[in-house]
Order: C-alpha cells, then sequence, then structure tokens
C-alpha cells in the first residue's frame, strides 16, 4: 500500500489541531511496541550481510516516515547496512498517480 506517510495520515486525518502531539505519541508507541511486534528475520539479515560484504550497495525505497524507518533498522540492527535511504519524506508525491 502507498501513500502518505505516518506523520502524513496523522496530520490530514487529525481532527484535533494538535498535530504534533499525535505524532509524538505514535512514535513513542512505535518504538514501544516494534521488538515486540516486528520479527527479526535471519534469512533476509544474511542475505543483506552477504550482499553487503561482496561489495554491493543497499538502498531502501519506503513510504514509511524517515522517523520510523529509523527506529525499526535501529531495533533491527540494520543501521549501517544500506547506502542509499529515501523515505515517504523525501518526496513530494508519496504514490505515482495512476492513469487509465
Amino acid at each position: 500500500m502507498f501513500g502518505p506517510s505516518e506523520t502524513g495520515i496523522i496530520i490530514e486525518n487529525l481532527i484535533d489541531w494538535n498535530h504534533d502531539k499525535a505524532i509524538e505519541l505514535y512514535y513513542e508507541k512505535y518504538a514501544e511496541k516494534h521488538r515486540e511486534l516486528v520479527l527479526d528475520n535471519e534469512g533476509i539479515n544474511d542475505l543483506l550481510l552477504l550482499l553487503k560484504r561482496d561489495g554491493y550497495k543497499l538502498g531502501i525505497v519506503t513510504g514509511k516516515a524517515s522517523r520510523s524507518l529509523l527506529i525499526s533498522l535501529e531495533f533491527l540492527n540494520m543501521n549501517d547496512l544500506f547506502d542509499v535511504i529515501i523515505t515517504g519524506d523525501d518526496v513530494d508525491i508519496p504514490k505515482p498517480i495512476q492513469r487509465e
């Protein structure tokens, strides 16, 4: 599914004017629950480490906000794996416009 990042969704859909407080609460809960809800995938980790050792440049393109991605990378011990990271915060149009 593509669309705005988490912060974009909160800002677009929260009726209350206090977006900053809602965003901070979201990231607090995201970090708090991450280890419980996101499991390490040893096979993927091994593959990424092998590719990195073999000299491949690795990148991530995601619709996630940069802050949530950094939380995920930290919890998954992947902080130093990727050479290029593009998040939903880095683009003006988070998903391509579908043409008929």
